[in-house]
């Protein structure tokens, strides 16, 4: 055990006060810096007991010290609440030295700090200027508060309101106990939604001071994402978003498999919100399965996405195409390595012969993938190629089975010796196909599949430096120096739209889609700002 003075706060000792305390930690500094990391606990835990003996009168007398000289006390089972209001401490929302006073709907009141508020909001931090201080007058001259803000509603319920700085005036007594939790009244004709308005912005103040947000109130995948959604709009009207990210990440990957299933099932408004909170995760799901759905989006589904996330996608969807087409080849160019003979010999008749199952296994297997892929099954199909290529994956009896080998000797009649040699060597080119189309089946996806499996492929990976703020973030050199400016590289030209008249709407497939990926009508023909709309009324994405 590590040497420390003993930091009783007695009778005996009444000068121990937090000023010893300080000099104790620096006679231990240099024992710490040798000993090793695992002693902070005991001797934080030593002196946060000693500060806390000093000041709450809700502590037994001391108890005989344990190992090592450090002091062990216990809690009274008797008065461990103060019973009268005034002996509480500050605590959210009313701080005792709060100097911002904010007020909704004269029934929900804030004291803040506003350093809090200048510090997680840029709009708060231009209210707050110390040029708009109002100096109070009368009973408001012995009081800390310096600021006086009002929520004032617009518009309908749901939407969101905008602060107004007030003055402080001697009707308007700025010392206003506050509620410890908003409460609003939801009689006399009010809306339901806008008490939901109200809790978010009481959730972002919250988050502000490090405080559990209510945005998970039961297991419903959709009210959590209710309360997420409205958080995050709040966010964006104070442009404190960058303190609020974190906790919605938390609370919807908390959501586990119901998460990532909603995000397989709407992956284009999951991508939006993923950019509007800068989710890493979020957006690598959303893009994984943007690019296995690509060839099945339609125009218009597509044209929902931002430009950066689109150009991603057809990027990755290039790629991915470009691999498939490589394996294709190596497919129809497969030879076991049994039918392989040197160069430097001249084999005769019987070295042909001898092999000739194998011959007749691989000009079968070569007739089953030419025809699948001439009937569209492979990489231009609408899954991707995804049907074909796990067939040749699983291998087996996920193709060319029994049933399909006597259909064959029906036109090729065989001894069932003969039969039986010409399908093992079926399984051994099989088995090399295997190996040939496994780099597809990877699954780069944090969705669970074994209970029901996507009808696409999700192999594409995604860098974090391919996030699209990450590239945005990056420091440029002087913008001033023409030589620099010249080696920039040019921005990917978005595609045209509305698209030519050459290339109208797909309507042949039987996979029906509406019109817009973010509401249930099929009128809507133009994108929808996610600012003045949320993506995620989609009831796909609800029922999810």
């Amino acid at each position: 055990m590590f040497p420390i003075r003993r930091i009783a706060i007695g009778p005996e000792d009444k000068a121990w006060g937090v000023g010893s305390v300080v000099k104790e930690l620096g006679r231990l500094r240099k024992i710490w810096a040798t000993s090793g990391a695992y002693i902070w606990k005991n001797v934080l835990v030593a002196l946060a007991e000693e500060l806390v003996h000093e000041t709450d009168p809700f502590l037994e007398h001391d108890i005989p010290a344990g190992e090592g000289g450090l002091t062990r006390r216990k809690f009274s089972n008797k008065g461990q609440f103060p019973e009268s209001p005034s002996e509480f401490t500050s605590e959210f929302p009313n701080y005792a030295d709060g100097d911002v006073l904010i007020t909704f709907a004269a029934k929900g009141v804030y004291k803040l700090h506003a350093y809090t508020l200048r510090a997680n909001s840029v709009v708060f931090n231009g209210l707050l200027n110390p040029n708009n201080i109002r100096s109070p007058t009368g009973k408001g001259k012995k009081s800390n508060i310096r600021f006086r803000i009002e929520y004032v509603p617009v518009g309908e319920d749901d939407d969101i309101g905008e602060f107004r700085l007030l003055a402080l005036t001697l009707r308007q007594h700025p010392n206003v106990k506050a509620n410890t939790q908003l409460v609003l009244d939801n009689q006399n004709g009010k809306s339901t939604a806008a008490y939901a308005r109200y809790r978010d912005f009481d959730n972002l103040f919250r988050v502000m001071y490090n405080q559990d947000a209510i945005v998970v109130e039961d297991d419903d995948m959709g009210s959590t994402l209710a309360g997420c959604m409205g958080l995050l709009e709040v966010a964006e009207k104070t442009r404190a978003v960058r303190v609020v990210s974190p906790v919605i990440e938390h609370a919807l990957l908390r959501r586990g498999q119901v998460l990532y299933r909603s995000i397989q099932s709407n992956p284009i408004a999951w991508s939006d919100l993923a950019m509007r909170i800068k989710s890493g995760r979020l957006f690598e799901e959303s893009i994984i399965h943007l690019v296995g759905q690509w060839q099945s989006l339609t125009w218009r589904e597509k044209a929902y996405l931002a430009t950066d996330v689109r150009s991603l996608c057809e990027r990755k969807h290039e790629d991915l195409k470009a691999i498939k087409k490589s394996i294709d080849l190596r497919l129809l160019g497969l030879y076991p390595a049994e039918l392989l003979l040197p160069l430097d010999e001249t084999p005769g008749r019987n070295k042909y012969s001898s092999k000739i199952y194998m011959w007749m296994a691989l000009c079968y297997f070569r007739q089953w993938l030419a025809q699948s892929l001439a009937e569209g099954q492979g990489w231009s199909a609408p899954d991707g190629g995804a049907r074909l290529y796990r067939k040749l994956a699983a291998g087996q009896g996920a193709y060319l089975d029994g049933g399909d080998m006597q259909n064959f000797h029906r036109y090729f009649p065989m001894s069932h010796k003969a039969q039986s040699c010409l399908e093992e060597r079926v399984a051994r080119i099989k088995q090399e196909a295997t190996g040939i189309v496994a780099e597809l089946m990877s699954d780069q996806s944090q969705l669970d599949q074994r209970p029901a499996p996507v009808d696409y492929l999700t192999c594409c990976s995604v860098d974090r430096t391919e996030y699209p703020w990450a590239t945005a973030a990056a420091p440029l050199k002087d913008p001033a120096s023409p030589a620099v400016i010249s080696n920039l590289p040019h921005p990917p030209t978005p595609p045209p739209w509305p698209p030519a008249a050459d290339t109208p709407p797909r309507t042949s497939r039987s996979r029906s889609r509406s019109s817009s990926p973010l509401s249930g009508s099929r009128t809507a023909s133009t994108p929808t700002s996610h600012r003045s709309r949320s993506p995620f009324l989609d009831p796909r994405l609800r029922g999810a």
